[in-house]
């Protein structure tokens, strides 16, 4: 049943998350940094999910062949129950998406009476195409099919530098993503 309720999560956050950043551009001095983290941080995050989803799926050890190209491999723990899930799992990204590097990736998921929450913390350093992202504790919270990003995330951009710190921010709210960084 648990299991039914992740997959929809990838849906939501790649048809509303990467379509709010992609081509879009801020309205700090340090606009074109902000863009390349938080577009780099959008994909970083769809792929996460699906890395999670997957190990979830399997029981842990996994390889997951990421759109459009790359693989993200899964290792790590996983606690699967009727209505919770828990788990611990590292994931190290090669060429997926464009991203390269380890996130740690700890967390649960819940069902109950048809509401779904998910919530996990990354940890770890991704690089991408101009960026290389910094993760200390950034949570995601997937709740009544919003996504929201909570804590600490920090980049280094051929353009600038970028910190960003998001209060409860909701993936698909540009301007509040464009604010928690500079």
């Amino acid at each position: 049943m648990l299991m039914k309720l992740f997959k929809p999560m990838i849906a939501i956050i790649a048809l509303f998350g990467l379509s709010t950043w992609i081509g879009c551009g801020s309205g700090n001095d340090n606009s074109e940094a902000v863009n390349e983290t938080n577009s780099a941080n959008v994909i970083a995050i769809i792929s996460a999910n699906q890395a999670v989803v997957a190990a979830i799926d399997t029981g842990a050890t996994q390889n997951v062949n990421c759109e459009p190209s790359g693989v993200a491999d899964v290792t790590g723990n996983v606690s699967p129950g009727q209505t919770d899930t828990d788990f611990n799992l590292i994931i190290d990204f090669t060429d997926c998406t464009g991203l390269n590097g380890t996130l740690d990736v700890v967390g649960s998921g819940s069902s109950n009476n048809g509401n779904f929450t998910f919530n996990y913390s990354l940890d770890g350093d991704l690089n991408s195409e101009g960026c290389e992202l910094t993760y200390d504790d950034l949570n995601i919270i997937f709740e009544d099919g919003t996504v929201r990003l909570d804590g600490p995330l920090s980049a280094e951009c051929d353009s600038g530098s970028v910190t960003c710190n998001y209060d409860n921010v909701s993936i698909t709210d540009q301007q509040a993503l464009e604010d928690a960084c500079s």
